[in-house]
Order: structure tokens, then C-alpha cells, then sequence
């Protein structure tokens, strides 16, 4: 999201609001309570990792900020048929060069599960998010992407009775509360002007 802020008024020539900035902070100050301030530590032990979760978050920033502009032009299931088209070949390709399990013997079970990410998270969720973009600013929409670090907690602790922190409590609350701020004052803040 904090990308997304930074690029939305660059590219897309969106307005950022103090209330925008003020929900991404809020949120993503809740996601760092879910996952843990103590363990986000720089170090050279982790230098690939760190270096993959920003290109991950450039990517997603690049992603928001496309699929904004294309909902302008085009509808959500032509935009998801090209993301999800090109990237589902990228990985068919990557996987057979790198003889990745799936790909040499799938199992029954994978190809389940495949079809459940595809249906699920893949095919609702994202087509839910490429709708949204027509109607909410770049930077409003980003703030829904950490509800993940909600869902994964509350999932969990659900299925797998793993009862979280209390400050990951604390921080899904403050993760709902920037949501809200961004989402529902922002678009107060817009419909008075």
C-alpha cells in the first residue's frame, strides 16, 4: 500500500488524501502487530528474502496501478484473462525448466487444491478487487490486500487452533480501523467535494 500511495499520483494522477495516508498508516502499522514487529529484522542472514518481499510489493504496487488505469478502458474479466493468462503460462514454463514436483508427477490431491486456489482467493477475490478498481482510488483499494494477514490469523485459529497473541489481536483491529478510515472517511472526504 505504501507504494501504491507513492505511485498512484505519479502515474495515475490520483489525489492523495491525510485521510488515505492516515489509513495506510494505521493499517499497515495493524499488519505489522499481526505478523510481528520483533522478527521484521534486516539482516545479511535474510538479505534474498528482504530483497524478494520489496520486488513482491513493487510488483503489487505495479499490478494496483495498471489494473486501475486498464478498468478505465476494459472490464474485469478481460484484464484477469491477460494477468492471469500470462502469469499461469510464466509459471507452467518455470515449473517445467525447473522439473518443480507438480509439473513431473501432479497428484490428484494438487490438482484439487490447484482448482480450489483458482476458484477461491484467484478467481472471486481478485475479480472482487479488479471490480473495486473502477470505483476507489488506487491507494484506497491497496489497503485491502492486508486483510490477508487478517484472514490468515482468524483462519488459523480456526482450523488449526492456533490462538494468536494478543497483539496480533491488537493488530487486526488496527488493521480493521485503517481500512475503515481509508474506505469509508476517504470516500466521505470525496463525495463532499
Amino acid at each position: 500500500p505504501i507504494l501504491v500511495l507513492i505511485l498512484a499520483p505519479l502515474i495515475l494522477k490520483e489525489t492523495i488524501t491525510a485521510v488515505d495516508v492516515l489509513g495506510v498508516g494505521v493499517t499497515f502499522l495493524g499488519a505489522g502487530l499481526i505478523i510481528g514487529f520483533d522478527i521484521m529484522v534486516l539482516s545479511p542472514e535474510h538479505v534474498v528474502g528482504d530483497i524478494c518481499a520489496l520486488g513482491s510489493a513493487l510488483c503489487y504496487a505495479v499490478y494496483v496501478i495498471v489494473a486501475r488505469k486498464l478498468r478505465r478502458i476494459y472490464s474485469s474479466p478481460v484484464i484477469m484473462g491477460w494477468f492471469f493468462g500470462l502469469g499461469a503460462l510464466f509459471l507452467w514454463v518455470g515449473g517445467f525448466l525447473l522439473k518443480d514436483q507438480f509439473f513431473v508427477a501432479p497428484t490428484q490431491s494438487s490438482w484439487l487444491f490447484l482448482v480450489l486456489l483458482g476458484i477461491l482467493p484467484t478467481g472471486i477475490g481478485h475479480f472482487s478487487y479488479n471490480v473495486s478498481l473502477k470505483y476507489i482510488s488506487a491507494a484506497r483499494a491497496s489497503t485491502i490486500i492486508l486483510l490477508e494477514p487478517v484472514s490468515g490469523t482468524l483462519l488459523a485459529w480456526i482450523f488449526f487452533h492456533e490462538v494468536p497473541p494478543i497483539m496480533s489481536g491488537i493488530g487486526i483491529l488496527f488493521v480493521l480501523i485503517g481500512i475503515g478510515m481509508a474506505s469509508f472517511l476517504g470516500r466521505n472526504q470525496a463525495d463532499e467535494k
